[in-house]
């Protein structure tokens, strides 16, 4: 089978050339419509990637994690003494290493399905309060159960002699609003999708 004839060659190139032109033109659209969504329409940068630097502590009833300047803890089981000791853990060390100089501001989501601790474990969490700088707390759920524990989180607020403040809320959406009102670095909508990640990882 011999050559196609010379016109026929041309057209070919012509479709190739006008074909790659196209590909280009709408790869330089994409890369412009990515830079605007990366770096907004004048360079300056909108990207927020979420703050979950690592999880701390994982269990069935208990998930620690540090987002940020922000330590989420999700309850979904026993605050059992010994976890509660491990957590004042991290709290000392972070305190004496990154965020010595820094605020630490802390998400505490109590699901429907967790228990209050006993009364060590509530002297232990108290001691959480001299490492912060605000406490948010999510006690989700309603009845009679969601607000005895609600309750147990403001007696340990008002009976321990500390600086850091609190706020004792219904949702994540709520807890997060009050951090970001108190100062923390990530925004309300960053906590809760760190929310939503964490918990949709811990039940895969």
């Amino acid at each position: 089978m011999g050559e196609p004839p010379l016109l026929v060659r041309r057209h070919v190139a012509t479709v190739l050339v006008s074909c790659a032109s196209r590909l280009l033109k709408l790869a330089g659209v994409a890369h412009r419509r990515l830079r605007i969504a990366v770096h907004g329409p004048k360079g300056a940068s909108l990207v927020r990637l979420l703050p979950i630097d690592r999880i701390l502590y994982q269990s069935q009833d208990c998930l620690v994690a540090l987002c940020g300047d922000v330590m989420i803890q999700i309850w979904d089981g026993p605050a059992h003494n010994d976890v509660l000791q491990q957590i004042l853990g991290f709290f000392q060390s972070l305190k004496s290493a990154e965020f010595q100089a820094r605020k630490l501001y802390v998400l505490h989501i109590v699901s429907e399905t967790a228990s209050p601790p006993n009364a060590e474990g509530r002297a232990i969490a108290a001691r959480f309060l001299d490492h912060i700088e605000f406490h948010a707390n999510a006690t989700e759920g309603t009845g009679f159960r969601a607000a005895l524990i609600r309750s147990v989180i403001v007696g340990i607020m008002f009976l321990t002699q500390v600086r850091a403040k609190h706020a004792v809320t219904t949702s994540v959406a709520e807890a997060a609003q009050a951090l970001v009102a108190a100062g923390c670095e990530a925004t309300a909508s960053d906590l809760e999708t760190a929310v939503l990640t964490l918990r949709a990882g811990s039940r895969a």
